[in-house]
């Protein structure tokens, strides 16, 4: 009820929650948002920790991986039991 989607480029409840398949969203610091994986791969490249997404940078390996994780992101609340459905 608090929560003003124009302070946040737009993002809503709805998409900030990924519900509407696109999975998690990020702001970058010039304002652009961006969603996905990709997220993902900002936070890890900041930590250190991008060889992670090595898997990624392989063409068949990637189709696989982002498939999977918009699976997994639009099924996550009933796949852990946190739906309401």
């Amino acid at each position: 009820e608090d929560y003003d989607a124009s302070a946040f480029r737009g993002v809503d409840a709805v998409m900030a929650a990924g519900l509407e398949g696109k999975g998690i969203h990020g702001i970058l610091p010039g304002g652009e948002v961006v969603h996905g994986i990709p997220v993902f791969r900002l936070i890890y490249d900041e930590l250190g920790w991008g060889w992670l997404f090595a898997a990624h940078d392989v063409p068949v390996l990637r189709e696989a991986i982002e498939a999977g994780y918009y699976l997994f992101a639009v099924n996550r609340l009933r796949l852990t039991g946190r739906g309401g459905d």
